[in-house]
């Protein structure tokens, strides 16, 4: 059954139980919150459709020679660009599926070698590496945010979510490059005829996909736009789901986007799951289940405040067992609605509790814990044993730097002022 559908019946059944008043169950549906998660699934859906990053991908690498670790970080600058503007990890691992293999074309490597090897970990990596650390990498972030309280609220808009987790980021970066750099056994990169013969395939291409259409460049200025208001919220005072609402108004007026792409191309399954634990979660608050759970775990306190280390490991260890049971979303916003209170009635800022329980979340053992991991390796006619094992056996290797990069950020938090020491 549909995490979705479980999220509606039990928003059915506390109502017509009269557990809880409607108005409060449904608010996660009428908050802004609400509205720009909708409204930026809208700008991607179009961003998407209209082809504009596969051209920006194609021109890059039109600009840039072939090397090993140029076209790896190419890959993995594509993937952090979608991350800017789409906020669904498995649509991002779907295009930069398409892109590695057509990368793999124009640059003349096998399937089979270790470059292309490397190159799909880079391309499976920019999927996902960035998704913690971007406020509209997940319509998630943006429903957790609305349960943050006065100042904390605020004060994480899109630069100060990212500010907060450039520490932990570095960690993952470097990882990455370690791991590109000495697990794939690089060897020299294959010779491309000359710059003429290379820069005329591309030209080639690029005279297929012809003229930048309208909506390539709609999509490309309002995804520009939405990132550039969304990080100066504080400068002009603009709420951010006007903002959007607006960028979404501005798709429909001059028909960008019409009924029938709004019906089909949004993630609607998704989106009313997030919002209606966001509902639970205000329900539980208002019968005072909240109260209840923090009354029962008040031993948190003194880890908290004297122990975070401990405290850390913990729920590393908790939501790792979890994962072996729950989904991985469901786990992220179970966890995150029962710790954001905790952190919050005791003087610690919640965006640390959703941040730690994101990166548990990213850390994998078993294939059916991480669906884009199938999707990317394992579906399509480009199907490969080997380079599935060797994606697989990388990013669990990966595993290594998430956690590693948690207890980093504890320093880097306490240097930057966002935890107490």
């Amino acid at each position: 059954m549909s995490d979705y559908v479980a999220t509606m019946a039990t928003i059915f059944l506390l109502i017509s139980g009269g557990v809880v008043k409607t108005k409060v169950i449904l608010a996660g549906f009428s908050s802004g919150n609400f509205i720009v998660a909708l409204s930026l699934l809208g700008l991607a859906s179009v961003l998407v459709s209209s082809g504009v990053i596969y051209r920006i991908m194609i021109k890059i690498l039109k600009f840039c020679r072939p090397t090993y670790y140029g076209d790896n970080l190419i890959m993995l600058s594509i993937g952090g660009l979608l991350t800017l503007g789409v906020p669904s990890f498995m649509l991002r691992a779907n295009m930069m599926k398409i892109f590695y293999h057509d990368t793999l074309r124009i640059r003349k490597l096998s399937d089979e070698s270790t470059q292309a090897q490397a190159l799909g970990f880079s391309a499976y990596c920019g999927a996902g590496i960035f998704s913690q650390s971007i406020l509209s990498a997940s319509m998630m972030h943006f429903v957790l945010l609305g349960l943050f309280w006065g100042q904390y609220a605020t004060q994480f808009d899109w630069w100060g979510w990212l500010f907060a987790s450039l520490g932990p980021l570095a960690v993952l970066l470097f990882g990455y490059l370690i791991l590109v750099s000495f697990y794939f056994g690089k060897t020299s990169y294959p010779q491309i005829e000359n710059d003429r013969s290379r820069n005329a395939h591309l030209k080639k291409i690029l005279t297929i996909l012809g003229p930048a259409s309208p909506t390539e460049k709609a999509s490309f200025i309002c995804m520009f736009g939405a990132i550039l208001s969304l990080a100066t919220v504080s400068v002009h005072g603009i709420a951010p789901d006007v903002i959007c609402l607006l960028i979404l108004l501005f798709l429909f007026v001059f028909q960008f986007m019409n009924d029938k792409g709004f019906q089909t191309r949004i993630k609607w399954d998704f989106l009313i799951f997030m919002c209606g634990l966001s509902g639970i979660a205000f329900a539980a608050n208002d019968v005072g289940l909240i109260s209840w759970l923090e009354d029962n775990t008040r031993w948190m306190t003194e880890y908290l405040n004297h122990h975070f280390f401990e405290l850390t490991t913990f729920l590393i260890i908790f939501s790792l067992m979890v994962q072996f049971i729950l989904p991985r979303d469901v786990n992220i916003n179970i966890l995150s609605i029962m710790l954001i209170p905790l952190f919050q009635k005791n003087g610690m800022n919640p965006w640390i509790a959703v941040y730690i329980v994101n990166t548990i979340g990213k850390i994998w053992f078993f294939e059916y814990q991480e669906p884009e991991y199938r999707i990317f390796a394992k579906h399509g006619k480009n199907y490969s044993v080997d380079f599935a094992k060797k994606l697989k056996s990388s990013r669990l290797r990966l595993n290594m730097f998430y956690i590693i990069s948690l207890y980093v950020g504890i320093f880097y938090w306490k240097w930057i002022g966002i935890l107490p020491w």
